[in-house]
């Protein structure tokens, strides 16, 4: 960019005044017709960063601090939880299980005679999603 814009010290100066761009609203529109996108807007681009994020995986925190939010209460607004995600985050619990990492809790079931009977089992026996 510094050898098609010269000596200015802004990456995207005004052609005209050598000034910073302000907005790139023009340009994104003109960009979107080209490419036959319509009903986009710019920040929508932003919304899809975010939403991204999140749902690779990344920290809320990590996140906030990217997009420049002073709260995660802003940055919530990018969390877009589905049945399938739900499923997945409840299901990584028993999956830990298969792995090798077994977690126990004491479960008491009920005998013939009334009597509790205390015995473990490991956790991802005890709950599973259908």
């Amino acid at each position: 960019m510094r050898l098609k814009n010269g000596q200015s010290p802004y990456v995207f100066p005004n052609p005209d005044t050598g000034k910073p761009l302000t907005t790139v609203k023009r340009a994104f529109k003109s960009a979107c017709r080209r490419a036959g996108i319509e009903g986009l807007r710019f920040h929508d681009m932003r919304h899809t960063f975010g939403t991204r994020l999140i749902q690779s995986g990344v920290d809320i925190e990590t996140v906030r601090d990217l997009m420049g939010h002073h709260s995660i209460s802003v940055t919530q607004r990018y969390l877009h939880t589905n049945e399938k995600r739900r499923r997945d985050a409840v299901e990584s619990l028993s999956r830990k299980g298969e792995k090798g990492t077994f977690c126990y809790t004491d479960c008491y079931t009920g005998t013939k005679d009334g009597k509790e009977k205390k015995e473990e089992k490991p956790l991802n026996v005890l709950f599973s999603l259908n």
